[in-house]
């Protein structure tokens, strides 16, 4: 919020011991007009989501549970959708439209790929040139989205994480149960180091939120 995704890259690289130097930012905008430059996606509803989708303002014919074919504010609806359950099942209907927005283009001719990708730009920011940004996606399409792999932080959901009671006026406010264990999970996902040493700097920020918060 104050920083945009200068700031954002920042704070990962900090308490992740990560070192992201590229980024693209979309927004809801972009998300609407990438779904319906492929001509919109196919996604499976439960009858709790659509009643969350139609009660923002979203038109969508209600025949039960089942597969839809969503335009780009249906998608939208469905990605923002978490009142039915958590904020880590709202991440994870993200996931499943850009999986699904990614099997559309691999579909399409290399042209048509490239216009779809010019379309969106302008509803992004990012710091990767629009060459970079058409040879990525060239190759992400080109590989086997069957074995896309994903990791969500914490690993475990609310498992991983403790309530604090009540603080500053807000309750409740919720804390990791070890934020050096994230960082070397994080780590053996992505580089597959079974024995990574958290960093002092890591260390540090974790004993003071600690020191702050309590255990």
């Amino acid at each position: 919020w104050w920083g945009g995704a200068e700031l954002a890259v920042k704070t990962l690289n900090m308490n992740l011991d990560l070192d992201i130097t590229k980024y693209i930012s979309l927004s809801f905008e972009a998300l609407e007009h990438m779904v319906d430059a492929v001509g919109g996606v196919d996604v499976e509803l439960t009858e709790a989501e659509i009643w969350d989708i139609t009660s923002r303002g979203v038109t969508l014919q209600n025949n039960g549970a089942g597969t839809y074919h969503l335009n780009g504010a249906q998608a939208l609806g469905y990605c923002r959708v978490r009142s039915v359950d958590d904020d880590y099942s709202r991440m994870e209907r993200q996931n499943i439209v850009m999986k699904a927005v990614m099997t559309e283009l691999k579909h399409m001719s290399p042209l048509r790929m490239v216009d779809v990708i010019d379309e969106v730009l302008p509803y992004a920011e990012t710091n990767l040139s629009n060459s970079d940004i058409r040879n990525y996606l060239i190759t992400a399409i080109l590989a086997n989205l069957d074995h896309i792999e994903t990791y969500q932080l914490p690993e475990n959901g609310m498992d991983d994480v403790a309530a604090i009671l009540s603080y500053g006026g807000y309750s409740p406010l919720y804390k990791l149960k070890s934020y050096s264990d994230m960082i070397r999970n994080l780590h053996m996902f992505i580089y597959n180091d079974k024995n990574y040493q958290v960093s002092t700097q890591a260390l540090e920020i974790e004993q003071r939120i600690y020191d702050w918060f309590g255990y």
